[in-house]
């Protein structure tokens, strides 16, 4: 996905946004203003839903080993029954994308009423909403480190792939120290993103914490120009899924490649179509020289009614007969043989013996290969004249009367 929207909202109801556009083309800026003028801006161009981490809550739990995905989600609810106060018909309980039973795995918690005026908004604006995750999401990981951005307000910390939260600043520190004390893999230290003037400010509050601390300052004050400049896709944890899944629509790039499989598979099909009908060609073909050769092998052998490895008895016979005035077929046939194999692009459709001289009718490809025929005839002792030739549909057709001797 080269080109996406990402939106956060600045309502709750996400009547107004503050959205990025992310090309590889255009750089990155923060936009404000409605849904309503978002839709003119966007138009088909994915979307990426930014959810507040303060509306999510994530708990790692460690998941059944069941049959199937639907049996899975259904246990969900029971897995969190000791850590949730709220009703579990009130909340929505997502997995992350990669997940394996019998582990530890974060899911995210948030209420359905919250995904319901989500999801609802950008239908009704015709959005194309493809995926929806916590803003904390956004922040970049480092080996063995928890990454915190503090923006005017807030404070976002994500603790691992898909582990995180969002926190009112003045109350950052105590909840640090709980998520401290509470994970089992502690980290090695602290990478804190900061405006400027928040320095002196937050390393006086920082200093409480007995780990590596290490600040970086940005300079523009636009978290949302922060996150999509991080973002990193495919993301771990969608949103939408069970009862709020949003078909992805397809796109017009999207659109021109079902068209272009369509096609494709409507040649295939012709192909298959031709080669049925080409094998029936040939399988024609095919039973016409048997017939020919069942009648030749008839003449040869008089008075058989089964045909036992007709090629190697003609052979034989052909073979073992000498060329003399008595008996002209064989020795024709002996003659005409080799050539008709080795030239390449000629079709024998017709041969007659008459007063000792033997007539064919052939197909060849062109007048080159006809004559390449008549020279390998001559090269086997016999007199060749071409009595017709003529060009039809890219194809000679041609009369040769054969003779021996002068």
């Amino acid at each position: 996905m080269q080109s996406y929207f990402l939106v956060y909202p600045l309502s709750e109801d996400w009547q107004e946004v503050a959205w990025c556009a992310v090309a590889p083309d255009i750089a990155l800026k923060m936009t404000k203003g409605s849904l309503e003028t978002l839709v003119q801006v966007a138009q088909a161009t994915p979307i990426l839903a930014l959810v507040p981490g303060k509306w999510i809550s994530i708990f790692s739990v460690e998941l059944p080993k069941v049959r199937s995905t639907a049996m899975l989600k259904k246990a969900l609810p029971f897995l969190l029954e000791e850590q949730l106060a709220e009703d579990f018909e009130t909340v929505h309980i997502a997995l992350p994308t990669r997940y394996r039973a019998g582990e530890m795995t974060p899911l995210a918690v948030i209420s359905k009423t919250r995904m319901q005026t989500l999801v609802a908004r950008f239908k009704a604006h015709a959005l194309n909403l493809l995926q929806a995750f916590p803003d904390w999401m956004c922040l970049p990981l480092f080996p063995n480190t928890w990454t915190i951005h503090l923006d005017e307000h807030y404070a976002h910390v994500r603790q691992d792939e898909a582990i995180g939260f969002s926190i009112q600043k003045d109350i950052l520190i105590p909840m640090l120290n709980l998520a401290l004390a509470q994970t089992t893999t502690p980290p090695q230290g602290l990478h804190i993103y900061h405006a400027p003037e928040m320095a002196a400010e937050m390393e006086e509050q920082l200093s409480t914490v007995s780990i590596p601390l290490a600040y970086e300052a940005l300079q523009s004050k636009d978290a949302l120009v922060f996150w999509a400049r991080n973002l990193v896709l495919p993301v771990p944890l969608n949103l939408l899924q069970g009862e709020f899944f949003i078909k992805p629509k397809l796109s017009a790039i999207g659109r021109m490649w079902r068209q272009a499989a369509g096609l494709a598979a409507a040649l295939v099909l012709v192909q298959i179509l031709q080669s049925s009908l080409h094998y029936q060609q040939i399988k024609q073909q095919y039973d016409e020289v048997h017939k020919k050769v069942l009648a030749l092998y008839g003449q040869v052998f008089p008075g058989e009614e089964n045909v036992s490895n007709a090629r190697s008895r003609l052979e034989q016979a052909l073979g073992n007969t000498k060329v003399s005035e008595d008996n002209p077929l064989f020795g024709y046939l002996t003659q005409i043989t080799t050539p008709l194999l080795n030239t390449e692009g000629v079709e024998l459709k017709q041969l007659a013996l008459h007063n000792k001289s033997m007539r064919l009718e052939v197909v060849v490809k062109d007048f080159a290969t006809l004559s390449q025929l008549e020279s390998a005839l001559s090269a086997q002792g016999l007199t060749v004249k071409q009595d017709s030739a003529s060009l039809e549909e890219n194809q000679v057709i041609a009369q040769l009367h054969l003779s021996r001797g002068a």
